[in-house]
């Protein structure tokens, strides 16, 4: 709900002021920045430093009413666009906000250079959320720790779906007192090789992590395969 509903309030609010002004569009960052400043502004007045009014409408009103009325707008727009056709893919035009889950719309597809089968759903067996909805479900979002990014004006079954992300998560510290040793946790996404190495991708998706074993005598008891890379002779 929050991110389909700053997206439509960013084209409430910003975009059609700049438009006027014949300012070519903001990015999502910028725009997102924009809201930010005018929103938190003491007290509010909906005027930015360019002396722009970005809360113009309805005339007549004060500048908080305004401002309330954008905000409850954005709202009823993004509610009504989330049981439209526009998420039907995903929602099937339900209006039971237990039924928008963000999982149906922040999804992940690592591709591959090779594409087809090597691509990550299916690759080792992972499959997409649905045929309509192509990637796996995952947490996280815009601009927060567990990064996963997409435009702050993302709206639609597909804009929420994501290219970059963590390629390993990592947090080592050391072990008190002081001399101890390193105990580390992490969770990478996946290694394409043989055999396939996905099990911490469900930990990655989720946001969890496992145990680093650190020391060379935890590891050799677990060894799958060792690979010797030597250079070449003279």
């Amino acid at each position: 709900l929050y991110n389909v509903w700053r997206a439509k309030l960013i084209k409430a609010v910003i975009d059609p002021r700049l438009t006027a002004l014949g300012v070519p569009g903001v990015g999502s960052g910028d725009a997102l920045k924009a809201l930010h400043h005018l929103l938190s502004a003491t007290p509010f007045t909906g005027v930015g430093h360019s002396g722009v009014d970005f809360f113009p409408q309805p005339a007549g009103h004060a500048a908080d009413v305004r401002r309330d009325l954008a905000l409850l707008g954005a709202l009823q727009s993004a509610l009504d666009s989330l049981a439209s056709n526009d998420y039907a893919r995903a929602f099937a035009n339900s209006t039971n906000q237990d039924d928008y889950r963000w999982g149906k719309l922040h999804r992940k597809t690592f591709g591959h250079a090779l594409g087809g089968s090597f691509s990550l759903p299916p690759y080792a067996g992972f499959q997409d959320l649905s045929p309509d909805l192509l990637g796996m479900a995952r947490d996280g979002g815009y601009e927060v720790v567990n990064a996963s990014g997409f435009s702050a004006k993302a709206d639609g079954p597909d804009a929420f779906r994501f290219g970059g992300g963590p390629v390993r998560r990592y947090v080592g510290m050391a072990s008190f007192p002081a001399g101890g040793s390193v105990v580390g946790y992490n969770a990478m996404p996946s290694v394409v090789g043989d055999p396939p190495n996905t099990t911490q991708l469900r930990m990655w998706l989720t946001g969890d992590s496992h145990p680093v074993r650190m020391s060379e005598s935890d590891v050799k008891p677990l060894t799958n395969r060792i690979e010797t890379f030597s250079p070449p002779p003279d």
